[in-house]
C-alpha cells in the first residue's frame, strides 16, 4: 500500500504534459529559450531587410512619378505653344482653299465668257 501512495504523490508532483517548458529540465528551458529569442532575433532581421528593400523601391517609385510629372508638365506646356500655331495653320490653310475654290470659279468664269 505504500507503494501505492508514494507513487499518487509523485504524479501529484509531476508537471503537466501539456506545458513543454514545465516538462523540461531548467538547464534544457535555458536552451530552448536561446533557440526561441535567435528564432525570433533571425526573424527581426529578416524583416527588417525586406522593409529596407520595400523602402528602397518606394523611393524609386517616388523618383519615377516625380519624374513623370515633370515630362507631363513639359508636355502640356509643348501642346499649349504648338496649338495655338496649329490653329492658326488650319484656319490659313482652310482660308487659302476658300480663295483658291474663288478664284478657280472666277478663272471658269472668265473662260466661259470668252
Amino acid at each position: 500500500m505504500s507503494r501505492t501512495k508514494g507513487k499518487q504523490s509523485e504524479d501529484m508532483e509531476r508537471p503537466s504534459p501539456e506545458d513543454p517548458m514545465q516538462a523540461t529540465p531548467p538547464g534544457d528551458q535555458a536552451d530552448k529559450l536561446d533557440i526561441i529569442l535567435q528564432e525570433i532575433r533571425d526573424s527581426r532581421q529578416a524583416i527588417e531587410k525586406k522593409l529596407g528593400s520595400i523602402t528602397i523601391e518606394l523611393n524609386i517609385l517616388k523618383d519615377d512619378q516625380k519624374n513623370l510629372s515633370d515630362r507631363l508638365k513639359q508636355a502640356e506646356s509643348n501642346v499649349a505653344e504648338i496649338l495655338p500655331t496649329h490653329n492658326e495653320n488650319k484656319n490659313a490653310t482652310e482660308r487659302l482653299q476658300q480663295q483658291e475654290q474663288t478664284l478657280q470659279e472666277r478663272v471658269e468664269d472668265v473662260e466661259g465668257r470668252s
